[in-house]
C-alpha cells in the first residue's frame, strides 16, 4: 500500500508546485503533452479517468497480422488526472498514451 500512495502524494505535491509557478519548463512541457494526450481518451469522465469505462485493444503477433491476435480488455484507473499527469511514471496511463512523455 505504501509503494502506491507515495507515488500518489508526490503528484500531488508536484501538481501544488505547478499551480504555484515553480517548476521548470521540461516539467510544463511534458504536462502539456499529457493532458493532450487524455483530451480524446475512450476512458476520461470529465478529470477522472473513469473505472466504469473500458477500451478493447488487440495486439497482433508481430510476424503475422491476421494470426494469434489477442483482444485485452483495460479498463480506467480511477485516478484524477489534475494530479495523475504530475505522476512520475509514464506507465501510468493504463493505455500507455505516455510512455513518451517522461518527467524527471
Amino acid at each position: 500500500m505504501i509503494k502506491t500512495i507515495r507515488p500518489i502524494l508526490s503528484s500531488y505535491f508536484q501538481m501544488i508546485v505547478y499551480y504555484l509557478g515553480l517548476y521548470e519548463e521540461d516539467m510544463a512541457q511534458v504536462v502539456k503533452q499529457r493532458k493532450w494526450a487524455c483530451q480524446d481518451c475512450i476512458l476520461r469522465s470529465g478529470n477522472w479517468c473513469s473505472k466504469k469505462k473500458h477500451a478493447s485493444v488487440i495486439n497482433y503477433n508481430h510476424k503475422s497480422l491476421f494470426k494469434n491476435k489477442a483482444t485485452k480488455v483495460i479498463v480506467g484507473c480511477g485516478c484524477w488526472l489534475k494530479a495523475k499527469v504530475f505522476y512520475q511514471e509514464p506507465k501510468a496511463c493504463p493505455l500507455n498514451r505516455w510512455k513518451q512523455f517522461n518527467l524527471k
